[in-house]
């Protein structure tokens, strides 16, 4: 079989997840050497970028599991309006 040129991916439980998240929102870097705050504003970025990936992905997910119209007019608005703030 051929190497493939993909990035490999870990699973984590979404808990720690969150806390990692929490957890970098709380570190002061502000005494730390430029490349370590490069490094910390890359990984914090990779992670708020995942975090706001699953949050669109979740109300996606109500659009297309709405029971009724009313439902999933309103779901799509939701879906739409954090479409948008992620684009920002």
């Amino acid at each position: 079989m051929p190497a493939s040129n993909k990035p490999k991916k870990v699973q984590i439980p979404l808990e720690i997840f969150h806390k990692i998240i929490a957890f970098m929102e709380c570190c002061d870097t502000s005494d730390c050497d430029p490349n370590f705050k490069q490094l910390y504003r890359d990984i914090f970025s990779c992670l708020i970028d995942k975090r706001d990936s699953m949050e669109l992905r979740e109300s996606y997910s109500k659009v297309v599991f709405a029971k009724d119209e009313g439902q999933k007019k309103e779901a799509l608005t939701v879906y739409l309006e954090q479409k948008e703030l992620n684009q920002l």
